[in-house]
């Protein structure tokens, strides 16, 4: 008989959260509450943060939102190429895409390097550098999510045109960014342009400078 048959093998992932960055409005003071709401697109790109309780133009509790962007490298595959080293720090869980594919990082020596197609979509890495086990072709586009997020935009009231900032107004009490990362909505709740306390939601869409992201 077979001994094991009434026996289950069950395999888990271990899967849990570690600390990759740490970030903080260059603007920020004492009470403006930075972190109070926070939003993030699909693909960790963009990052918004209120700190509805900030001073503007010396105006208290007027609020604002900062908007962070992940630092994205892009190189173009030559056909000899396999490692690439990027300008800012990889943290500690990064993306790398190949033509839009997302490649799977090892650190298993098994894996074999350029063996008939099975090392594709592979690579390892060591400090800022990735390697692949197989060589790009030329023209490939290679994208690389290094975690690392810079300071992009900081937007308030004043960039409303015809806005009168009053105190109370704490923009940035709320805060939303589309799955694209290229419209953002700031909710005002005491915002009194019509009446006291009415509130409003201010929407922005990207102009199309993207300063965080490396060519």
């Amino acid at each position: 008989a077979n001994v094991l048959e009434n026996y289950q093998i069950v395999v888990r992932q271990l899967d849990y959260f570690t600390l990759v960055n740490t970030i903080a409005g260059s603007g920020s003071s004492s009470g403006d509450k930075f972190g109070n709401a926070i939003d993030v697109d699909d693909q960790g790109r963009n990052l918004i943060i209120g700190a509805p309780n900030a001073t503007v133009s010396s105006v208290s509790n007027a609020g604002e939102a900062y908007v962070f962007a992940q630092l994205v490298q892009k190189f173009a595959g030559d056909g000899t190429t396999t490692a690439f080293t990027t300008e800012a720090t990889l943290q500690t869980k990064i993306f790398v895409e190949v033509n839009g594919v997302l490649q799977v990082e090892t650190d298993n020596p098994d894996i074999p390097v350029d063996n008939d197609g099975s090392s594709s979509g592979f690579y390892t890495r060591s400090s800022k550098t990735i390697t692949f086990k197989y060589t790009p072709v030329t023209g490939d586009t290679i994208r690389v999510y290094t975690g690392s997020f810079v300071e992009k935009q900081i937007i308030d009231q004043t960039l409303v045109s015809g806005d009168t900032i009053t105190e109370d107004e704490k923009f940035g009490d709320s805060v939303a960014v589309d799955s694209k990362g290229t419209l953002i909505a700031i909710g005002s709740p005491g915002e009194d342009e019509i009446n006291p306390n009415t509130g409003s939601v201010f929407v922005f869409s990207d102009s199309g400078k993207n300063y965080a992201t490396i060519t």
